[in-house]
């Protein structure tokens, strides 16, 4: 990477343990290609440690005040899919920042004038405001594949989880925007990534914690669950994790009474249960779509007959 030692790179919250020179054009090469993925593949299963951390946090938080019951039975699966998350999408991000950095592009952006806790607001700030676009890009691009994470029947923070191959617009919207940031030291986007991992596990917890106020822009519990309803006036809204001023910006937000509590999940496919469930679900909902749209364009040649 070129610039100074300054600027060192933020690559974005999934890989912010990678130092930056695993990723230095000279490591890129045939002979040492497979080793670097491998090196670092295996270096991404350090990032369930924070996870793990922020996710039993939340599940405190969730037993304090609950509002809906779930047994340590009902969270297993999605807290083996938070966990592995982390190091199967080791096995996709490493190669494409490998290209990334082939093309030797220095940060544009130096934070390092800011204070530490200044650096770690604004970080957070951006990683919203690229989640909230990524999130949208995802709903119209790749549906099938982020249509996992809105699998569950049952939100508590356990069931946040993503798909691995979500890391391909994770690295458009988060990777390669983040690693043109100058920051102090790579401590900055892993502190980040612990106040972002516990908000996102949070915003899906069924708990009577009430934000009052701050709700207007704040994002809670009972504003992301309108994102995964069920009901079809609920669709595209609340798309951003932390806060609602992009979604307010942006013509998607819907802020719900007190008394709307809508069920969530997606007609007729169940959450994944098991680890080759949790993997080959993709193609699932995309078959099911396709088999949808058939019948559909059937219905309307039988009513041109």
């Amino acid at each position: 990477m070129g610039g100074s030692q300054l600027w060192l790179p933020a690559r974005c919250w999934i890989n912010s343990f990678v130092e930056a020179s695993s990723y230095d054009r000279d490591s890129v090469n045939p002979a040492g290609f497979c080793n670097m993925i491998l090196d670092i593949a295996a270096r991404y299963a350090w990032l369930a440690v924070p996870s793990l951390l922020a996710l039993t946090l939340c599940i405190a938080v969730e037993l304090i005040s609950q509002r809906e019951r779930y047994t340590l039975a009902d969270r297993f699966p999605g807290v083996l899919f938070v966990l592995l998350l982390p190091v199967l999408a080791g096995i996709i991000l490493p190669p494409l920042m490998a290209l990334w950095n082939m093309l030797d592009v220095s940060p544009i952006l130096d934070l390092t004038g800011l204070s530490r806790p200044l650096q770690v607001v604004v970080l957070i700030l951006m990683y919203d405001f690229a989640n909230y676009w990524e999130h949208r890009f995802e709903h119209r691009f790749i549906w099938s594949i982020h249509a996992v994470h809105h699998s569950p029947t049952e939100l508590h923070g356990a069931n946040a989880y993503g798909h691995p191959l979500q890391a391909i617009s994770q690295f458009l919207f988060k990777a390669v925007p983040f690693s043109l940031l100058g920051l102090d030291s790579v401590a900055m986007p892993v502190l980040a990534m612990l106040a972002i991992s516990f908000w996102t596990f949070f915003v899906h917890s069924p708990t009577r914690v009430h934000l009052g106020p701050l709700r207007w822009i704040v994002v809670d519990g009972r504003f992301h669950r309108i994102h995964h309803s069920m009901e079809e006036r609920h669709f595209d809204h609340n798309f951003a994790p932390i806060f609602t001023i992009w979604d307010q910006l942006f013509g998607t937000a819907y802020f719900p009474s007190e008394q709307e509590h809508p069920d969530v999940g997606l007609k007729g496919v169940s959450p994944p249960r098991t680890i080759f469930d949790y993997l080959g679900k993709p193609v699932q909902i995309w078959r099911q779509r396709r088999a949808s749209v058939r019948a559909r364009q059937d219905l309307q040649l039988r009513k041109l007959r």
